[in-house]
C-alpha cells in the first residue's frame, strides 16, 4: 500500500550496515514530524506524531537525504507501508513497515 505523509524533517539518520541472517545491507531513516490535528481556533488539540521512513540500499544513493540539508523543511513523502507476520516466542507478533517511494521538499 502506498501511503503520502506530509511534515517537517526532524532528522536523518547515518547510513548503518545490518545483517539480516547471511545477508548485509545498509539503512537510513528519514524522521518526519506531522503535527498533530488543530481545531477551529487554531489550538492544537493532537498530539505530534514522529514518522519514521527506512531507506534501503541503492535508494540511499538516489535520494542521497543526507545531502540536502533536509532538517526543518517541509515535506511531502509518499511511502510503501508493508505488514508481515512471524512468530516470536511461539505466538504471532505483527511489524508494520515504511519505505521510501519519494518525495519533494514543499519549503
Amino acid at each position: 500500500m502506498k501511503i503520502t505523509i506530509k511534515g517537517f524533517v526532524k532528522a536523518v539518520t547515518p547510513v548503518l550496515s545490518k545483517t539480516s541472517g547471511d545477508k548485509t545491507y545498509r539503512t537510513q531513516n528519514l524522521i518526519i514530524t506531522v503535527p498533530g490535528y488543530r481545531n477551529e481556533f487554531q489550538e492544537q488539540v493532537g498530539k505530534d506524531e514522529d514518522w519514521g521512513v527506512e531507506v534501503f540500499g541503492d535508494n540511499i544513493e538516489k535520494h542521497k537525504l543526507l545531502d540536502q540539508n533536509l532538517t526543518g523543511k517541509k515535506v511531502e513523502v509518499n511511502a510503501y507501508l508493508n505488514s508481515r507476520t512471524y512468530k516470536k516466542d511461539g505466538t504471532d507478533a505483527y511489524q508494520l513497515q515504511l519505505r521510501i517511494a519519494d518525495y519533494k521538499i514543499l519549503s
